[in-house]
């Protein structure tokens, strides 16, 4: 990315438009989650629960961040969690991440959030110290389990 494009780039929300890219992009980051249409799918299946971000230069899409922010039955204000953030390791460094997280913040706060929580595995230091430098503590212990699900996965929809 050159000097230009950072000053060039900007975070907006996907749209189903965008699915050829955010495939890539996830399966960058996940692994093969599903074809363009899948993702195109769950884009769709999550208006209005979540959001994805993209990071866009002048010339390419380069990272994403997923944002879901929820009532809550237990609290007054809506829980808030980033979900995904990713930025293609030529791009790192360079305000991608900061960017999205900027945003994943002021979306935070338009919803009625207070707190933005992100969860990250213990042994991923890279993204801990990266989150510590944007003023993100750990708080509190996640558990977790497996939970199989009540049917066969058929490979249909958003959800089979």
């Amino acid at each position: 990315m050159s000097e230009d494009d950072g000053r060039r780039l900007i975070v907006r929300e996907a749209t189903v438009d965008d699915a050829a890219a955010l495939a890539e992009l996830i399966a960058e980051f996940n692994g093969p989650q599903g074809d363009v249409q899948e993702t195109a799918d769950r884009l769709l299946a999550c208006a209005g629960l979540e959001v994805a971000l993209l990071a866009c230069t002048p010339g390419e899409i380069v990272g994403f961040a997923c944002l879901r922010v929820t009532p809550a039955i237990g609290t007054r204000t809506p829980h808030a969690l980033l979900t995904e953030l990713y930025v293609r390791e030529t791009y790192r460094r360079r305000g991608v991440g900061r960017a999205l997280l900027q945003r994943a913040e002021e979306l935070t706060r338009e919803r009625g959030a207070t707190d933005l929580y992100r969860f990250t595995g213990h042994q991923n230091l890279t993204a801990q110290a990266f989150y510590a430098r944007h003023g993100y503590a750990a708080r509190g212990v996640t558990l977790s389990r497996p939970v199989t699900p009540l049917r066969p996965r058929t490979g249909e929809g958003p959800w089979g």
